[in-house]
């Protein structure tokens, strides 16, 4: 049997990078790659529907990008969870700088 994705964080980067450049190429897309924060957010995150999660992350994100690398805010539901995770009770700042989209979006939950 094969570890949850979340046992095999080292596999994210190799998987993510082989399903952006098959999306890209079905979906028409100049996407060419992941930014290194990108792929840091990835591997943090817990994967609860393993891989088949991480590729549709990666297609939704192919899809929604206008530049040639996705970044983390082309993630914005992962960094939501992965800031919600990771960030210490006393501590209001995200670990990683959010978009002003996404920061508005998490202000108007609270």
């Amino acid at each position: 049997m094969i570890p949850p994705l979340r046992q095999r964080l080292d596999d994210i980067p190799a998987l993510a990078r082989h399903f952006l450049v098959r999306i890209a190429a079905e979906e028409g897309k100049r996407v060419r790659g992941i930014g290194t924060k990108a792929l840091d957010l990835l591997a943090a995150y817990r994967w609860p529907g393993n891989v088949r999660q991480l590729e549709n992350a990666i297609f939704r994100a192919v899809v929604l990008s206008d530049s040639e690398e996705i970044g983390v805010n082309e993630f914005p539901q992962i960094l939501a969870q992965v800031d919600a995770d990771s960030a210490p009770a006393s501590s209001s700042e995200p670990w990683i700088e959010r978009s002003p989209a996404v920061a508005a979006s998490l202000a108007g939950r609270r």
